[in-house]
């Protein structure tokens, strides 16, 4: 049986991940602008494919990272 504060170690770890997702959508957001400050007539199509492409993905990873941690930091209050 693992001590509480090994799950919290753990789940912290699994929650690691948000800087990726944060540093990815900062990535994605400044190449939309980038396009949309070239291009203003395709604003819609640029948001389309920001939104289609990378925030849905993000969001699901986002939900599964937090889903993880979650499992960790429950790890130990199971009992057989």
């Amino acid at each position: 049986m693992k001590s509480f504060i090994q799950c919290c170690i753990g789940a912290g770890l699994a929650l690691l991940g948000f800087i990726g997702i944060g540093y990815g959508l900062g990535i994605a957001g400044a190449a939309a602008l980038e396009g949309i400050a070239r291009q203003p007539e395709a604003t819609d199509r640029i948001a389309n494919v920001l939104f289609f492409l990378i925030v849905i993905p993000e969001l699901i990873l986002a939900f599964l990272l937090v889903k993880t941690a979650l499992r960790i930091h429950n790890c130990g209050n199971y009992k057989d």
